[in-house]
């Protein structure tokens, strides 16, 4: 049992520095692993981003998504909030939108509006607060790359040539996370017992 702040600090580090690492299966199918290149490579040729020009994120497209923005919301890593966008004025929207249209244009994600930050919420009820499964995992993310989020679609729907992978679970009406996760069991599943 851990009491001080630093060692309580340390151990919520450790227990989620080994949730959330990549580990490599030994026994994983090279197969497969070609089947999932070849996929990817496939999305990627038909993509948005492969027929991109300078000018693809609009000023009425990026301040459309920031209305759709709840205010007095966290920040991420980045120490960006959706205020300062809203109240940035159009010289930071002009900024915004030129680092999208680039994101684009490279097919590129700098990798500071990728990190987050991890923080844990007592689900409550009466429980033991010593238990650390009661605790639910909550990543603050880059309010930046949450609005580049919103723009694809809107890019999306005025080109009209958006192609998503029938597994993909963004970017689209009626699926949830939830069906992805089914989805993705039943992918599993199928696969375990075909081997």
């Amino acid at each position: 049992m851990l009491t001080h702040p630093k060692e309580i600090t340390s151990g919520w580090e450790s227990h989620f520095l080994k949730l959330y690492s990549f580990c490599k299966n030994v026994a994983f199918d090279n197969n497969c692993k070609k089947y999932v290149d070849d996929e990817l490579n496939s999305i990627i040729q038909h993509t948005v981003v492969g027929v991109c020009s300078d000018d693809r994120v609009t000023t009425a497209m990026t301040e459309r998504a920031l209305k759709t923005y709840k205010k007095r919301k966290a920040c991420g890593f980045d120490k960006f909030y959706y205020e300062n966008m809203l109240y940035g004025g159009q010289l930071l929207i002009k900024c915004i939108i030129k680092l999208f249209n680039c994101m684009l244009k490279f097919s590129y994600t700098p990798a500071e509006l990728k990190r987050g930050v991890i923080t844990v919420l007592y689900k409550g009820a009466q429980k033991c607060k010593s238990d650390p499964t009661i605790y639910r995992a909550i990543s603050l993310c880059s309010a930046l790359f949450k609005l580049y989020e919103k723009v694809i679609p809107y890019i999306a729907a005025d080109e009209g040539h958006f192609i998503v992978n029938s597994s993909q679970g963004g970017f689209q009406k009626s699926v949830s996370c939830q069906i992805t996760s089914f989805l993705l069991r039943e992918h599993i599943y199928h696969t375990a017992v075909n081997n």
